[in-house]
């Protein structure tokens, strides 16, 4: 008997042959050993169902992503989630690759380009849509990014339309 496994990661499916007993001779019915497959395979999946501290992660970067416009103090929603900045730093670096506040930064700076590119909206409107602010902060953070300016991004990248 065997298994097909989504492995999230690095987004791939695994067929994994499952045997009905261990080496022991004890035998398992298949679905049990799909269960243990999965948790000694997956351990996110479970830990996130029932770790706080993952459930807070999640919780906070849906926040950052889904009110990136506003005025997010990270340490304020660490707070009210009850888990350390410095913990959700951690956690952050560990499953996202960057800091919570370059993670908001690179959230923020990925809409300001579908703005750009897909709308005439001013640069100092699209800053503020994007949680800037003052539009020189924005282009400044920008071109920290893109090595390039807002303005000089829409002019290389604008979508026109028909």
């Amino acid at each position: 008997m065997g298994v097909t496994v989504w492995n999230s990661k690095n987004c791939s499916l695994h067929y994994i042959n499952i045997g009905s007993q261990l080496a022991s001779g004890v035998s398992l019915p298949p679905a049990i050993l799909q269960g243990i497959v999965v948790k000694v395979h997956f351990p996110d999946t479970i830990a996130q169902l029932t770790d706080p501290s993952l459930i807070a992660y999640e919780h906070i970067k849906r926040i950052i992503e889904k009110d990136f416009s506003l005025s997010i103090r990270i340490e304020k929603l660490a707070g009210s989630y009850s888990i350390s900045p410095s913990y959700l730093r951690k956690l952050f670096l560990e499953r996202v690759g960057l800091a919570q506040k370059k993670y908001l930064e690179l959230v923020r700076i990925q809409h300001a380009i579908r703005y750009l590119a897909f709308s005439d909206m001013p640069i100092y409107v699209i800053a503020k849509e994007c949680g800037y602010l003052n539009p020189f902060h924005f282009s400044k953070m920008f071109h920290k990014v893109h090595n390039i300016s807002p303005s000089a991004y829409r002019e290389k990248h604008q979508i026109r339309s028909r």
